[in-house]
């Protein structure tokens, strides 16, 4: 991989299926910086995000152009206004603001500037240069998002090789990303942008910035791995291509790893579903023959587990596997069936065997069984739940999150800070 690769990151060639050069692809340098994820929305499978997109370029048309500009007269006499607009052709511009430039018409030779010496530098016509065009493919249409804040680019420096720009885009929008709920609700996600170049890569090519990256905000219900914030990369484009009729293009990817705080699931589902699975213990306090009214009560207890199901299921997708909210619910749902099956199978029994009489020996052997059923229904409802704890909620790994979302790069060595973790092709 590297050898395809110039120091500075560039692809340099590829094959289409003839080889094609890139090495006079323009660098776009690109830095992500999101501030606040407002929601993630798991009917939808959806996330809002508020970020913040700068990048730079070398343009090398961006020289010896014509502008205007508003120079300040401090020591002009009366007759002659303190802010004048004159026509030049911009020779220089430093970083300090220090502009060197020559007069139009008359062309008296450069001149110098600094910046406390002219108000304002009209900025070249931007449509008349380069400019690297993307896409966030899964941003989501939404009438009532609020507009992206686009700004215009800025010429940051300028000479005879040309001119070095700057844009700076705001995002306030929603986007798209399934959802990964084996582990609901103890479930990792990835929530991930993808921007790809409206330009092959050829023409020009992103090149990430290692800089910290770290939400300010983020919705009450989730938070963000310590270790692992937010990863921006370029996805390394394909060496060779089958048929050569794709064209390449440079696709950025920025990577937010978010875990669920599973505190509303536990306290509002979980523990209520717990209480009455032991309250559905409780029936074993009503004599066999009472099978009416114990079946009456597991009924109840059954519906209610099942009423709790369906508020799980309307807050989530439908999805083909079960989550592990789903596989305690369902635990719950059979455990209140078992008892239910083994109240109907004992009040068949006594009917078949006329055992009512309290003071035959049969009607004891039935209580004494009744009663070790019931221990054993405690015992299970024990074991399951210190099971359920153990096992099936439990976080997965980010490597095993990263496989099921088939994200090709994960961040690597683990404990390190965000700008020293490189990005390497899993194995």
């Amino acid at each position: 991989v590297q050898g395809r690769f110039r120091k500075d990151g560039l692809l340099k060639t590829y094959y289409k299926p003839d080889e094609v050069d890139c090495s006079g692809a323009k660098k776009v340098y690109m830095d992500v910086r999101p501030h606040d994820l407002k929601r993630i929305d798991d009917a939808r499978e959806q996330f809002g995000l508020v970020f913040v997109l700068q990048l730079w370029w070398m343009d090398p048309d961006l020289r010896d152009f014509p502008s205007k500009l508003v120079l300040r007269k401090p020591d002009a006499p009366g007759d002659v206004p303190y802010i004048q607009e004159i026509d030049v052709v911009v020779r220089r511009l430093d970083l300090d603001g220090t502009l060197t430039y020559e007069e139009l018409p008359h062309r008296h030779g450069r001149r110098t500037a600094k910046k406390d010496e002219y108000v304002y530098l009209h900025p070249p016509a931007w449509k008349y240069h380069f400019f690297p065009k993307y896409t966030i493919m899964n941003k989501v249409f939404d009438e009532e998002a609020k507009e992206d804040q686009a700004f215009e680019p800025e010429l940051l420096w300028c000479n005879e090789e040309g001119g070095f720009v700057q844009c700076r885009v705001r995002y306030d929008t929603t986007f798209e990303e399934p959802l990964e709920l084996n582990t609901f609700p103890v479930d990792r996600q990835l929530c991930r942008l993808k921007i790809t170049a409206e330009m092959p890569v050829e023409e020009f090519q992103f090149i990430t910035l290692d800089t910290c990256r770290r939400l300010a905000k983020i919705q009450d219900m989730w938070e963000v791995d310590p270790d692992h914030q937010c990863v921006v990369y370029v996805r390394h484009p394909d060496e060779h291509l089958p048929g050569g009729m794709i064209t390449q293009r440079s696709l950025v990817n920025v990577v937010l790893h978010v875990q669920r705080q599973p505190d509303f699931f536990f306290h509002s589902v979980a523990f209520m579903v717990m209480l009455i699975n032991i309250i559905s213990l409780c029936s074993f306090a009503i004599r066999p023959h009472y099978s009416s009214g114990r079946l009456s009560f597991l009924i109840t207890c059954f519906l209610a587990v099942v009423a709790y199901r369906y508020i799980v299921n309307d807050s989530l997708p439908r999805k083909s596997y079960m989550t592990s909210a789903d596989v305690y619910i369902t635990f719950a749902c059979l455990f209140q069936t078992a008892q239910c099956l083994w109240t109907s199978g004992l009040m068949v029994g006594l009917r078949m065997t006329g055992g009512y009489d309290e003071r035959s020996e049969s009607w004891h052997w039935v209580l004494m069984l009744d009663a070790a059923f019931g221990g054993l229904c405690l015992l299970c409802l024990i074991l399951s739940h210190a099971w359920l704890k153990t096992g099936a909620f439990r976080r997965k790994s980010w490597r095993e999150v990263y496989d099921f979302n088939k994200e090709p790069f994960m961040p690597v060595e683990e404990g390190a800070s965000e700008t020293e973790k490189p990005l390497n092709p899993k194995p």
